[in-house]
């Protein structure tokens, strides 16, 4: 609960990406503990500069997105060999700039293996106002909120890869050096 009190920092301070995303699971514990697996593969990675309440608020955004998906997914899914995952990966991205200069990127990989995401509507879905939930279920705003804290606040990038029938990831992209982000080329 104090990482998700930070969430009027004035200022950005170094901030443990693993700390955070513990901590979001830590929060998330009573959804998760019976029903979904979580597989964390932490890579060695840097602190980066940023607001923590802020990061957290992305990560229990995507993370309950995932749980959702993964919970409706298992109502209909027929296969007895499946089971419902989340998957958080961490590591550290470098990008050539030119002949002398580098980039690094933290990279944090949250992905589950429900249905994945209509390609119809990928397009749309950090939208304000978008949502797949029925009424009264979701607002429309976690992702479009979450788009804007990583990409304005952060000078990060929030990509999706969703391939229906198999899952969704997120990429959530945060620059190492606090001075902004040039376009990430993967």
């Amino acid at each position: 609960l104090k990482s998700f009190s930070h969430m009027d920092e004035a200022v950005k301070r170094p901030v443990d990406i693993h700390e955070i995303l513990d901590n979001t699971l830590l929060i998330l514990n009573n959804r998760i503990k019976h029903s979904v697996e979580v597989v964390k593969t932490y890579g060695e990675i840097s602190n980066v500069h940023g607001f923590s309440g802020q990061i957290s608020q992305v990560f229990t955004n995507i993370i309950v997105n995932a749980i959702d998906a993964l919970l409706e997914h298992a109502e209909v899914v027929s296969n007895s060999d499946w089971s419902p995952q989340i998957e958080i990966t961490t590591t550290i991205l470098s990008q050539k700039l030119d002949a002398r200069q580098n980039r690094d990127w933290v990279a944090v990989y949250i992905s589950d293996n429900a249905s994945g995401i209509p390609l119809e509507i990928q397009s749309k879905i950090f939208e304000t106002f978008f949502t797949t939930k029925p009424a009264g279920q979701g607002t429309g705003l976690g992702l479009a909120i979450s788009r804007q804290i990583i990409v304005e606040k952060h000078g990060g990038h929030l990509n999706l890869r969703s391939k229906p029938g198999t899952g969704t990831t997120f990429e959530i992209l945060l620059p190492l050096n606090p001075q902004g982000a040039e376009v990430f080329q993967p």
